[in-house]
């Protein structure tokens, strides 16, 4: 039987010391038969670099562009990055704050000191991390409207004052949840494995038969999974997990 592993990338597969030819051997002989998928939030070179340096034939989803590289061909779901690349271009100036889906209060594009105290509610960030939530100066705020209705995508004014106008825009990122659910149909008779280090992480690991946190993942995530690998990243750990997988008959 197939083995699907969904795994977070920082944290998780990465590890800071090389791997050696013995563990490289272990993924290699994994991915004969089975799957890897890596799921992150970081930026799709970075993971790409990575998975390439070791020549391993993984499919890679980043939320954090929308792009992806499926059975080695890179894909796009959405054009969600230009609108990053406009806060950072032409609404430099306007727009305050922004998050989008990430740790703790997720990415901060864009920062102005003392937006906490001068607009407190941009620092409320919605529970559904699917959205940005931004405030943008009341003089760029139809210019930004139009822009993300260009994009495809569609904005809600759920604020405002004299200065500012605080909007929520919905972000078209590839979720997480719905790739696994995709491999889940299309492989339906695979075993799946989530694993993960962040209580974010756990989104996706639910969806998996058997959830797995690293030994060095938050004490929230420990205490939702089956289990717990006995390293952690930086000792190998995802191999070390990968080969225990191989044993189980």
């Amino acid at each position: 039987m197939m083995n699907i592993v969904f795994s977070d990338f920082e944290g998780t597969l990465k590890c800071d010391k090389k791997i050696s030819l013995f563990e490289l051997k272990t993924l290699n002989d994994f991915l004969v038969c089975n799957k890897i998928v890596i799921l992150t939030d970081s930026k799709i070179a970075e993971v790409k670099e990575y998975v390439d340096s070791y020549n391993l034939k993984i499919d890679i989803f980043s939320t954090y562009e929308g792009i992806y590289y499926q059975d080695g061909m890179q894909k796009k779901t959405t054009i969600s990055k230009y609108i990053i690349e406009a806060f950072n271009d032409y609404f430099k100036d306007s727009i305050y704050t922004a998050y989008g889906e990430g740790d703790e209060g997720g990415y901060v594009y864009k920062y102005i000191e003392n937006i906490k105290s001068l607009y407190p509610k941009t620092q409320k960030r919605l529970h559904d991390l699917h959205y940005y939530v931004i405030a943008v100066d009341l003089t760029k705020k139809q210019d930004l409207i139009d822009f993300v209705k260009k994009s495809g995508l569609s904005s809600e004014i759920i604020g405002e004052d004299a200065k500012v106008s605080l909007m929520k825009i919905k972000n078209n990122f590839i979720k997480k949840v719905e790739v696994v659910k995709y491999y889940k149909n299309k492989y339906p008779k695979a075993h799946t494995y989530g694993i993960g280090d962040s209580a974010l992480d756990y989104e996706f690991i639910s969806q998996c038969e058997v959830k797995v946190a690293m030994k060095n993942a938050s004490e929230e995530l420990k205490s939702k999974v089956d289990m717990i690998t006995s390293k952690a990243n930086n000792e190998s750990g995802f191999v070390d997990f990968l080969d225990n997988i191989s044993k189980l008959k």
